[in-house]
């Protein structure tokens, strides 16, 4: 094999794994955060009487894990993190 094709297997390598690594990044990332919410959901039952909570409070507490900061800034970063690996992340 030539070196020029030695060097293109390489790089094909190189693509696929960082392909792998990113998708068991997002794996992980999604598994972590669903624990969260899981976490949270049931805690709120105790934190309900232990600081004497009222629904609306409950609500918001539960709904600060909804806010579009979290998950964007987790898009974001994966999606600059696919752009140096060179893969794309359109659909």
């Amino acid at each position: 094999m030539s070196e020029q094709g030695k060097s293109h297997a390489t790089s094909m390598n190189d693509h696929g794994k960082n392909e792998v690594i990113l998708f068991w990044g997002c794996f992980f990332a999604l598994i972590a955060t669903a624990f969260g919410f899981i976490v949270r959901a049931q805690i709120i039952v105790d934190w309900e009487t232990q600081f004497n909570l009222s629904e609306q409070q409950k609500g918001e507490i539960l709904g600060v894990g909804l806010d579009l900061g979290e998950p964007a800034s987790t898009l974001l970063m994966f999606r600059q993190a696919s752009k140096a690996s060179g893969s794309d992340c359109r659909a």
